[in-house]
């Protein structure tokens, strides 16, 4: 019954049904990582900004992966030049700020659109509250004075006023659309099992029953309790 898979088109059909699954149960499980990876994350942020914020003159400021999302403060002058990072809808200016150690860190002071003024940082001896982060990779630094920074960065908070700059917030804390995505996958993966299976048991239907099943009633046909006899019997006794 089963005999016609072992044709070439049948293999090749398998081979392809089989693949897609294959590559939807990965993608399912890579959204499933992602999720875990996004939870990791999340409890990373909440748990180190609920500790009390750290004097950036006085932290290891090297020492990235123990600190980044850690709340830090620091005091000391800006240097007036501008840095920026390209993101959605505009760009995050940056300054060197010059610490009362003689410690030069990054601060990402705010967020503008391409179209509005990207202020000077204030003059003066200012603190900076914010989150200490990696230095992003896709800065653009038009100054030169912006590389002699040391590798930190902070993400300035929404307590300093730095003129129409809109402040830097945490990142949205929500798990994502990852579980979602993961079942999705998963669903499409059951699909494709019953697609196949559904189009295999067609095949092995008998061609000749789903004649039977569509073949129409013939009136001109013979009728089986009506024989040549009993017709010319019955056409006797009316004579």
């Amino acid at each position: 019954m089963y005999r016609f898979l072992a044709k070439p088109k049948w293999i090749l059909f398998t081979l392809l049904i089989v693949g897609l699954m294959v590559l939807m149960i990965n993608l399912g499980f890579w959204q499933l990582r992602r999720l875990h990876q996004r939870e990791a994350f999340n409890s990373e942020v909440i748990g180190r900004s609920k500790i009390a914020a750290i004097d950036a003159s006085k932290a290891d400021l090297d020492d990235q992966a123990a600190l980044d999302w850690s709340r830090v403060e620091g005091t000391g002058t800006f240097e007036p030049v501008l840095g920026r990072v390209a993101v959605s809808g505009g760009w995050q200016i940056l300054s060197p700020l010059k610490l009362t150690n003689g410690t030069t860190i990054l601060v990402v002071r705010g967020f503008t659109t391409e179209d509005r003024d990207r202020p000077l940082p204030p003059a003066g001896t200012v603190t900076v509250r914010g989150w200490l982060r990696s230095e992003p990779t896709k800065a653009t630094r038009p100054i030169p004075a912006l590389d002699g920074a040391q590798h930190a960065l902070v993400l300035q908070s929404g307590e300093t006023n730095d003129g129409d700059l809109a402040p830097v917030e945490l990142p949205t804390l929500d798990n994502g659309p990852h579980l979602s995505y993961a079942c999705q996958w998963f669903f499409f993966t059951l699909c494709a099992a019953i697609g196949w299976g559904l189009v295999v048991r067609r095949e092995t239907k008998p061609k000749d029953e789903a004649k039977r099943t569509k073949k129409r009633f013939d009136k001109n046909q013979a009728v089986p309790w009506r024989s040549e006899t009993t017709e010319s019997a019955s056409e006797s006794t009316n004579a």
